[in-house]
């Protein structure tokens, strides 16, 4: 059997794991993406018990085998996926106390580290996206209806991670009914703040891993 025909019976099979998991029950149907400079798709398979299962696909849709699970983790719940120009992917968690964790994981979609932040008694945290330069953007949301954009130091080079998890901060809003584009009418406010309080929306800081 020729290799790219054994690569398409692999990626088959696990397309076929995956319907048989969405159909059962087991997968809560959600998959996220996220697409880096290799042209590779990276997916996040999200379960009903908030595990989620990390796949890698090439350009032609084959299965490359790099297939991680991870949880579920008492308290958290898997936000989304953003995969930079480094290849390198971030998932961001929700923790039940108002806290977020970002992981980094290698172009396999290998663990290799994570920073908790907050908690951000009051935010929401909506979606995020890796930058061209290695920085992460996180956008949350306040129940008030005003709007923070996070730029995270998230950077990777020829080494690997080395990140320092610094960050700046953009305030926005409130925006009636969530309408972003209103008027574009938006008080922004506190962009480059340093980090200095705990549990302050204004100020985060990292706080130690969550396990």
């Amino acid at each position: 059997m020729s290799f790219t025909w054994r690569k398409t019976l692999l990626s088959l099979s696990a397309a076929s794991v995956l319907c048989a998991a969405l159909q059962s029950g087991v997968m809560s149907g959600q998959i996220l993406s996220s697409s880096g400079s290799d042209t590779n798709t990276r997916f996040l398979l999200r379960a009903t018990d908030s595990s989620i299962a990390l796949w890698v696909l090439d350009a032609n849709n084959i299965n490359l085998g790099y297939n991680h699970y991870y949880g579920p983790y008492v308290g958290a719940e898997p936000i989304g996926i953003a995969t930079g120009a480094d290849n390198w992917t971030r998932v961001l968690w929700k923790y039940t106390d108002g806290s977020i964790v970002i992981w980094i994981l290698d172009p396999a979609l290998n663990y290799i580290t994570q920073k908790v932040f907050g908690p951000q008694l009051g935010w929401n945290p909506i979606t995020l996206s890796a930058n061209p330069n290695g920085n992460l953007s996180v956008l949350w949301k306040k129940t008030t209806g005003e709007l923070s954009l996070w730029r995270v130091n998230t950077r990777v080079n020829e080494t690997g991670f080395v990140g320092d998890w610094s960050l700046t901060y953009t305030l926005f809003g409130p925006f009636p009914a969530f309408d972003v584009g209103a008027n574009a009418s938006a008080s922004t406010t506190g962009a480059g703040h340093s980090v200095k309080e705990p549990g302050d929306m204004l100020h985060p800081v990292a706080e130690s891993d969550h396990n």
